[in-house]
């Protein structure tokens, strides 16, 4: 089992490298920009759970990753 501080800490590197990539408000363009840059962040085996309210982009995002990855 993960140690509950280790997972606090990947939680807060991954928003940040959201905040990083997307900022604040995103539209679909960065949104599908940051799906293409997360495709090369991620390797082969690598797990990740999309969470969020309705329309907050969790589609368009999956969509932009699997294009990018599926375009290898």
């Amino acid at each position: 089992m993960m140690d509950n501080r280790l997972a606090f800490a990947e939680q807060e590197e991954s928003e940040e490298f959201i905040r990083r990539h997307i900022g604040p408000g995103p539209d679909d363009q960065a949104t599908m920009r940051f799906g293409q840059d997360l495709a090369l962040a991620i390797a082969r085996g690598d797990c990740l759970a999309l969470y969020g309210d309705l329309g907050v982009g969790k589609s368009t995002l999956a969509r932009a990753l699997i294009r990018s990855v599926a375009d290898d």
